[in-house]
């Protein structure tokens, strides 16, 4: 493999395959991440998983769920005491979705909207917690998950 493949994809690796069919060769290359890491990712995205529908599965207020992995593909949720299996699979199949939008950072108009009077174009929203606070947001989304591929948290 190139030094140029290598360096940006590290955890990927080149297989070259070549035949000869009526006195042609024939070669192409293929590239295949390295089995512990692919076994690592697909982990990691099913550890998300289940972390995602413990999160749904504490809307419905259900006391011990139990959301665990069964064989390798699949996840098994059980909520006991749940009557309402339609809203069940409602929460925990609905597809989650990202918008960022601008926030508008002018006092006056924040105060304006705390008054009644919110700017066309815009919404008042309240941050959770204890002491909520007041933010007023743009109802354009500028960006949407669509147009991302993938995000990990740093710091």
């Amino acid at each position: 493999m190139s030094r140029t493949c290598r360096k940006p994809y590290p955890n990927c690796k080149k297989t070259v395959c070549g035949s000869k069919t009526g006195g042609r060769r024939f070669q192409s290359d293929s590239f295949a991440f390295r089995r512990c890491y692919a076994k690592s990712a697909f982990g990691c995205g099913k550890n998300k998983n289940i972390t995602t529908l413990h999160n749904r599965v504490n809307e419905l207020g259900v006391a011990e769920p139990v959301i665990q992995q069964s064989g390798i593909d699949r996840i098994v949720v059980q909520l006991p005491g749940v009557q309402d299996t339609a809203k069940a699979k409602d929460i925990i199949g609905r597809t989650a979705t990202l918008e960022v939008r601008m926030v508008e950072d002018d006092p006056a108009k924040v105060q304006a909207a705390l008054g009644g009077n919110v700017p066309s174009g815009y919404e008042l929203l309240y941050s959770a917690g204890e002491n909520p606070a007041p933010t007023l947001v743009s109802k354009q989304v500028e960006l949407t998950g669509d147009n991302i591929n993938d995000a990990q948290p740093s710091f």
